[in-house]
């Protein structure tokens, strides 16, 4: 299949303009795309009569942390760097680190192969070798010991937690999406954690979606972020909350 390129006059443009154009048409038609699943979005959800999320993907990570300690919910510390002598600062303040995405990461295909960013702990070696690097923007947060993880499913005022026992493997230790799925199970967070979420929930002008959590050593509840896509089919599934019929019967209402 070929690829699809915008097209450039070439009445109005040379040789060397056209090049940089015809090397950067990827990005500029992502935006062309953007622009029109917007329009798609908004056009789809003035129809309808209940709308379950909304076009709400891009959420900004930093603020919705920002956000969620105003609730009241805890956070880990985080820092964003930009070079190798600021890594080496932060881990002194921080203490162990994990680097995660600013925004939604790596989630591309490319021959046959499918690339993900994780969250992913930094090693001793990483500090000391690139002690004079140069970063682009980058954040880092605290390593938090945990005793299980939490997804948490919101709708409409109602949440479907789960548990998952990642720990217990050293691939899944620091993001539970690598390796063999954990032992997942239901929960029920406390009712102190549910009102602040719904508070969070309804400041963002969300009906859904689905909060990460890790419940630490000793008991705390760790705020991570909220997916406004929901996801809801690996919670459904493991924890037998049949939310296909439930997402159905809120749509339908």
């Amino acid at each position: 299949m070929a690829v699809q390129t915008l097209i450039i006059p070439t009445f109005s443009v040379g040789l060397e303009e056209r090049d940089f154009f015809e090397n950067n048409a990827f990005k500029y038609t992502n935006k062309e795309i953007d622009t029109l699943i917007d329009y798609i979005y908004k056009r789809i959800y003035q129809n309808m009569r209940t709308n379950l999320g909304g076009r709400a993907m891009d959420l900004n990570r930093l603020i919705v942390m920002d956000m969620a300690k105003n609730e009241g919910l805890q956070t880990p510390n985080y820092e964003i760097i930009t070079s190798g002598m600021q890594l080496l600062q932060s881990k002194k303040s921080l203490g162990e680190i994990v680097t995660k995405t600013i925004e939604n990461g790596i989630y591309d295909t490319y021959k046959g192969k499918r690339y993900y960013n994780y969250t992913e702990t930094i090693d001793n070696n990483f500090y000391t070798e690139n002690k004079n690097t140069q970063f682009a923007p980058s954040l880092i947060s605290q390593l938090i010991e945990k005793q299980y993880e939490i997804r948490s499913f919101y709708l409409d005022g109602d949440f479907y937690s789960m548990a998952i026992f990642s720990q217990t493997d050293q691939e899944t230790v620091t993001d539970f999406r690598k390796g063999d799925t954990p032992v997942n199970v239901p929960y029920k967070l406390p009712n102190e954690i549910e009102n602040k979420l719904r508070c969070l929930y309804k400041k963002l002008n969300l009906n859904t979606g689905s909060a990460d959590f890790i419940v630490d050593k000793n008991g705390n509840y760790i705020f991570l972020e909220i997916n406004p896509v929901g996801q809801f089919g690996m919670t459904s599934e493991p924890c037998n909350y049949n939310l296909e019929q439930k997402v159905a019967d809120f749509l339908i209402k």
